[in-house]
């Protein structure tokens, strides 16, 4: 159909024939979940250059007919640019690099395409351009002159990956140079030269109605290493520049001393593209686990508590109801408690490291939890999507920077995040908006000074100063009633933080199904519901749907237009810049 063909030669020779716009919307949109939204038709998305054509669907032959006009006259094999009778050559531009590992990565499911790989946690910018390029969102203008936010849909992460375990070079590539160049100087030569395309948009509103995606907390447009700080937002991720940037980290420091121009970004939480998060398999798996060991466990017919249940919180135990067969206990979404009181793995790395490393050592040594995960996965330690389904808390340490995916884990796993990170911000909270979600509600902030050192010690466990307890101390000061209003707002959280439709903290989620795939369960079924959202939603094209990306667009669209670079661009005024943090505060 119209919406998936390409800018061929048959475009440019006059032969492609556009099928009624008007017609084709009304057909599409009736199942379009962004129906209603106020970016509707209203994003422009710069087409993408592939070697022999360019990427872009849905335009009528007038519409493309100004996009070839954009590009540099080398492009067509006619002196004049407004001429698109002409053949195209696909030898004078070269495609952008990106295209090719982005195609190979995903047919080979590798590297960001891999759904448990490394690499995952860095798929903002695949996730959010399938928000607005697949088939059944409707959010595209083909029309720039009506369009209200512009999508650059340079591919950063894969841009500097390349297809790689390892980045091949740490430097700038050319069409990030080009990038650079629009944003800090004003200079759209390169853009118009090698990126192929017109600058007339970028000068209407200084940029400050265009986005771009940066996935990784470290890297912007440039790669400059062992920086840290408010270095990358300000220098690599051009923050505090007119254009809309969509990352995964801010510091509170940058965010108290640039509160405006920190609200015109925004912030992500880092992605789970793994289905299962979301379907309700890791939380069935989880619960096949925990009931295993208890059919193990369960011979002493109730009189003590079994094994794999001993590391329970003590506010959630109920020495009667412990068996197989009671629902006084749950890894799901209930209000029932959960068999391990908290979770924590953390390798020995980052900027708190001696933090992270005494932590650990309290808690493999000396936590009744943690022996319990040992009991429960039959000696070994369960795998992080299986512990955090069984805790009823989770550590949340900082990693190379204040935030880690783990923070964003525990959440979609129910498990509630006990922060220990002082630069850490959640998106879409009071910590960043004024209307934004309570973080209070869902999370337990603690001072992570408080374990720079072991709280225990080593061999006996025994407490080393009773005024400063051990983590799972003061845990086990936290009420069964907080908890179990934290519960309530980890379901808030959860559907906020989720690119698809999460089984476990949608209300409605017994009506979610995905067509084109095998049903994968009885989503009646209170304690085992499941979706049909394949495993590796990024390979089957399925559009991001969930709580989060509604929250993305309702974010755009109050910076629609470049709205709010104005107060950012005042705030700068009076701001004195420099001096800010080259360190994050543990």
């Amino acid at each position: 159909n119209a919406f998936d063909n390409l800018v061929t030669d048959s475009i440019l020779n006059g032969s492609f024939t556009a099928p009624s716009t008007k017609t084709n919307y009304d057909e599409l949109d009736a199942s379009c979940p962004f129906r209603h939204s106020p970016l509707y038709r209203k994003i422009y998305i710069y087409p993408t250059y592939n070697g022999s054509h360019w990427i872009d669907d849905g335009f009528t032959l007038k519409q493309l007919q100004q996009i070839v006009s954009d590009v540099r006259k080398s492009t067509l094999s006619s002196d004049d640019s407004n001429n698109v009778t002409g053949s195209f050559s696909s030898a004078q531009m070269p495609a952008y690099p990106w295209v090719y590992w982005d195609n190979l990565t995903k047919a080979e499911e590798t590297i960001n395409y891999h759904p448990r790989g490394n690499q995952a946690q860095y798929n903002s910018g695949i996730l959010f351009r399938s928000l607005l390029t697949h088939p059944r969102s409707c959010l595209r203008t083909f029309d720039p002159d009506e369009a209200a936010l512009f999508y650059v849909p340079y591919m950063a992460t894969i841009d500097y990956w390349r297809g790689e375990r390892w980045p091949p070079s740490s430097k700038t590539s050319p069409h990030a140079q080009a990038l650079i160049d629009v944003i800090a100087d004003n200079d759209y030569s390169a853009w118009e030269e090698l990126w192929g395309l017109t600058s007339r948009y970028w000068k209407r509103r200084q940029g400050a109605d265009h986005i771009l995606v940066y996935p990784e907390p470290l890297h912007g447009l440039w790669h400059p290493r062992s920086r840290r700080g408010s270095f990358h937002f300000i220098n690599s991720q051009y923050q505090l520049r007119p254009p809309i940037a969509l990352g995964v980290e801010f510091s509170t420091a940058f965010v108290k001393k640039y509160p405006k121009c920190a609200a015109k970004n925004i912030l992500l939480p880092y992605p789970e593209p793994d289905g299962r998060w979301y379907s309700g398999v890791l939380e069935s798996e989880a619960r096949s686990i925990m009931e295993s060991s208890l059919k193990m466990a369960d011979d002493n017919d109730g009189a003590e508590m079994p094994a794999p249940l001993q590391g329970m919180l003590v506010s959630e135990k109920d020495p009667t109801a412990f068996s197989t067969s009671s629902p006084r206990y749950s890894v799901g979404w209930g209000a029932y408690s959960r068999p391990v009181g908290y979770y924590y793995s953390g390798g020995p790395h980052g900027e708190c490291t001696h933090i992270r490393m005494a932590i650990n050592q309290d808690y493999r040594e000396c936590s009744p939890s943690s022996k319990a995960l040992f009991d429960i996965d039959s000696k070994k330690f369960p795998d992080f999507r299986h512990g955090m389904h069984l805790s009823t808390f989770c550590i949340c340490t900082g990693g190379d920077s204040p935030s880690a995916k783990r923070m964003f884990n525990c959440v979609l796993a129910g498990s509630i995040p006990v922060i220990l990170s002082k630069d850490f911000v959640w998106p879409f909270s009071n910590e960043l908006l004024p209307n934004g979600m309570d973080s209070r509600k869902f999370s337990i902030r603690l001072n992570a000074s408080d374990f720079a050192e072991r709280r225990q010690k080593e061999g006996t466990c025994e407490v080393i100063d009773d005024q400063n307890p051990p983590l799972g101390h003061r845990l086990e000061q936290v009420t069964a009633e907080e908890i179990r209003q934290l519960r309530i707002g980890m379901k808030e959280a959860a559907t906020a933080y989720s690119w698809f439709r999460h089984v476990g903290a949608d209300d409605d989620t017994v009506n979610i199904s995905y067509n084109a795939y095998e049903h994968r369960g009885d989503i009646s079924d209170a304690n085992s519901r499941k979706t049909n959202l394949p495993d590796n939603p990024m390979i089957n094209e399925v559009v991001p749907d969930g709580g989060l990306a509604h929250g993305i667009l309702k974010a755009l669209a109050e910076r629609a237009d470049g709205s709010m670079w104005r107060e950012c661009e005042e705030e700068l005024k009076v701001v004195q810049q420099g001096n800010d943090p080259t360190r994050f505060e543990c």
